[in-house]
């Protein structure tokens, strides 16, 4: 009797996984890559990955941490760390309600009062998770963001009233804000737009040209924007959808894995409402606050219309908020609590799915969950079905094996994005950290 060794092994699963491909559809196929290759590939070896150039996590010794967009926005925000967002005399709550207003006045496209807002907040040794959504889509006075914001001082701490932290930062915010790369993006492909709109135009253009990154644009005054709020006499809680989308348990592959995530993971992640809104034009943005054991993450979503317009008087652009949230997961072990939102891309739950078969439930460090998360990533899509696949950063038996199915492929540089935080207790490891995805420009700030 002849003895298979490993590879043989693989293979063989891999032609019955093809034989039963054609029986069963796309749906068992995705489970067959997921259990077969994907864990083979983290267990047994090392995957080819791009040098990192920025740190993903803190070191042990932090004091306290922030994640932000990018390069330049950790210098917009270097005067206003120690003076608001480092400063104790404010309880963490209010600073992190501070973050948030600051990021509504610095991303006009991507943060608006219109915009769905989801947190995560740790505080004192208390969880909670708030997913706040207009009831209807069509009231164009709601102002969900807002309203969030409202809540997180009302409910999480002493309350304290959202117009005296509006004053505390108009008083001490800079009177101009730089345009950071993104929002340049966003105002080049909008520029036709732009041009044939006079409020707009008045802030976004200097002389015929576009504000680019090197340039900035005033800033409007917070207290007029919460008085608008106020103002519209919609702040009542019954207009507004909290965590239509809660977070539920569910059990991993492994026994040792428990799960709390807004989505079924154990299900094909595509809904009708998916399919619905993927034709249509999402933003994804995010920031985090972490001290001690105390975490406030955020992630803001919102769907742009076909023509760019601005909400009157204003500098924001008009957008909506999607009818359902960016999936989120809280993956947790014995020594391991793993908090991750997947932001970004067309079906971004599958990127948290895949993370099962990648064992997440393993890691015993910020590194070993690093290597985890910047391994290859893969997407598959319906209608018809193909897969995107990040090749540069795979290996060649998994590309290998994509390609013996006989399914469409399409190399992509990079997929998804995923942040959050993690917490380790292990042997090898006590440490906590926000962390980030070397897929993207967002950058981490670790204090002393």
């Amino acid at each position: 009797m002849t003895v298979l060794n490993k590879t043989e092994m693989i293979a063989k699963n891999i032609c019955i996984a093809t034989f039963l491909t054609v029986l069963t559809g796309c749906g068992f196929f995705t489970k067959r890559v997921e259990s077969i290759v994907e864990k083979a590939e983290t267990k047994n070896q090392t995957a080819t990955l791009k040098p990192i150039k920025k740190n993903l996590y803190c070191p042990t010794e932090n004091r306290i941490q922030f994640i932000v967009e990018d390069e330049s926005t950790v210098k917009f925000y270097a005067p206003l760390f120690k003076s608001l967002l480092e400063n104790r005399n404010y309880s963490f709550v209010q600073r992190s309600a501070m973050y948030a207003l600051i990021e509504l006045l610095r991303r006009p496209d991507a943060v608006t009062p219109r915009s769905r807002l989801q947190f995560f907040l740790r505080y004192k040794g208390k969880d909670s998770y708030i997913d706040l959504a207009p009831k209807s889509i069509e009231d164009q006075s709601l102002m969900p963001y807002l309203k969030g914001v409202e809540s997180l001082l009302k409910y999480f701490d002493t309350p304290t009233d959202m117009m005296k932290i509006a004053d505390i930062l108009d008083a001490n915010m800079p009177t101009s804000i730089n345009v950071s790369s993104a929002l340049e993006l966003f105002l080049q492909e909008h520029k036709d737009d732009i041009t044939r709109n006079e409020e707009l135009t008045e802030i976004y253009l200097k002389g015929d040209e576009i504000l680019t990154k090197h340039e900035s644009f005033k800033k409007l005054s917070l207290k007029k924007i919460v008085q608008q709020y106020r103002n519209s006499k919609k702040t009542s809680d019954n207009n507004y959808s909290a965590n239509d989308y809660p977070l539920n348990t569910y059990k991993g592959d492994a026994n040792n894995i428990r799960l709390k995530c807004n989505f079924d993971i154990n299900k094909e992640t595509v809904t009708k409402k998916d399919l619905t809104e993927d034709k249509v034009k999402k933003t994804g943005h995010y920031f985090a606050i972490m001290e001690g054991s105390n975490i406030f993450i955020a992630t803001v979503s919102s769907i742009l219309p076909e023509k760019t317009s601005n909400l009157k008087g204003t500098y924001f652009f008009n957008n909506r908020a999607p009818s359902y949230p960016l999936p989120f997961c809280e993956f947790k072990t014995k020594t391991q609590d793993t908090l991750l939102f997947s932001t970004q891309g067309r079906f971004p739950a599958q990127h948290l799915r895949h993370l099962l078969t990648y064992d997440i439930g393993e890691a015993d460090s910020q590194q070993s969950l690093q290597e985890i998360l910047t391994f290859s990533r893969h997407l598959f899509l319906n209608n018809p079905d193909r897969i995107l696949y990040e090749s540069k950063r795979g290996r060649k038996s998994q590309l290998d094996f994509f390609l013996s199915m006989n399914f469409p492929i399409y190399h992509v540089p990079s997929l998804g994005d995923l942040i959050g935080a993690s917490f380790f207790t292990s042997p090898n490891e006590e440490s906590k950290s926000l962390i980030i995805d070397d897929r993207s420009s967002a950058r981490l700030r670790c204090s002393y």
